[in-house]
């Protein structure tokens, strides 16, 4: 009775080349989610790997080394946008923020040229004390716009296209300081407050900033 043959037996795969693959992976997810420094030891252990796979012809994992070191290069080299992105994106941020308060301070002065010209217009009670456009016998925003349309001051379609519902209209009367706030506005995210002042000069102001112009001292200061 015959001896069976043996089966050929199995080459190992090298550990090392196992880990690099697995690091180089994550290294590469890390940086896609923000960063990682997986890269540095999936590069050690790819080079390691490789250099006892080539000494032990027997090894297997050769393709697995290199793709661990090929990802963990392209992380490693990622490292440094990541900083450089992170270092940027706050001032990036900020100048965003800024253009936008920008154009809202210019959609301001449209708005105000157009209020004060119908100030200068229109009929009022004579009380200074409820300031304008309250003297006008108009308490609303809504019917504000509606009166500036109405009278063809400006269309409804352009007062839209300046963000007159998003900005705040103050009662303010002739006896107000110059620099009391007419009109104010406030960024959706919260980041930047405008302001435009009875005698039309604008401002931007970041949150907690110290505002240098009163606000009209009557109640409401501001239309509903």
């Amino acid at each position: 009775m015959g001896v069976p043959p043996l089966a050929p037996a199995q080459a190992a795969t090298e550990p090392l080349a196992i880990w690099s693959l697995v690091l180089g992976i994550i290294s590469i997810v890390g940086c896609a989610v923000g960063g990682s420094l997986a890269g540095i030891p999936a590069v050690i252990c790819g080079h390691f790997g490789r250099s006892k796979i080539r000494k032990n012809p027997s090894l297997r994992g050769a393709g697995m080394a290199l793709a661990g070191l090929i990802t963990g290069y392209l992380a490693i080299a990622a490292i440094p946008v990541a900083i450089a992105v992170a270092i940027a994106l706050p001032a990036i941020t900020m100048a965003v923020e800024k253009g936008k308060a920008t154009q809202v301070l210019s959609n301001m002065r449209q708005i105000h040229s157009v209020m004060v010209q119908a100030q200068l217009d229109g009929t009022t009670t004579g009380d200074p004390k409820l300031g304008w456009p309250a003297s006008a016998k108009i308490k609303t925003k809504a019917a504000l716009k509606q009166m500036l349309v109405n009278e063809q001051y400006i269309t409804a379609s352009d007062l839209d296209r300046l963000g007159f519902d998003n900005i705040s209209v103050a009662n303010v009367s002739d006896a107000d300081p110059a620099d009391t706030i007419f009109l104010k506005a406030i960024s959706p995210e919260g980041k930047s407050i405008t302001i435009m002042r009875k005698s039309g000069d604008g401002a931007i102001y970041r949150p907690g900033q110290n505002i240098s112009a009163p606000e009209p001292p009557r109640s409401p200061a501001f239309l509903e």
